[in-house]
């Protein structure tokens, strides 16, 4: 049986913002999809993006220097890559986490690991 939802203030704030339906709907497929969902809470660890944008760059703004351990959950930054020779030409890192940093994770997720999610840029959009 899974435990009851309870999506925090903030991101029901965020979803009521950009349609009055779409807390609802959230947590509706989130009640019925078939594997436990997790909600991970991220913060901001520089004050400064490790790409910046045309603008960024544009106003004389550095980029930041990475702050986080190459192997640390993130969302954004630098992957982790173990192939030399890999490219993430048109791709677009979104995020890893690391399993052994989850706490109170689903038994059904694995204990160590790594899992990198990027996006391809050539795909079109769903």
């Amino acid at each position: 049986m899974k435990p009851p939802l309870e999506l925090p203030e903030d991101l029901r704030r965020r979803l009521r913002s950009h349609s009055p339906e779409l807390e609802s709907d959230i947590e509706r497929f989130l009640e019925m999809a078939p594997s436990p969902c997790l909600y991970i809470r991220s913060e901001r660890v520089s004050r400064s993006p490790l790409r910046p944008s045309l603008l960024h760059r544009l106003m004389g703004r550095r980029a930041a220097q990475p702050v986080l351990p190459t192997l640390d959950s993130k969302f954004g930054g630098i992957p982790y890559v173990e192939e030399a020779g890999l490219t993430w030409e048109g791709f677009h890192f979104l995020g890893q986490l690391n399993f052994t940093q989850l706490s109170e994770a689903p038994a059904v997720l694995p204990r160590r690991g790594l899992f990198a999610l990027d996006r391809d840029l050539r795909a079109p959009d769903c």
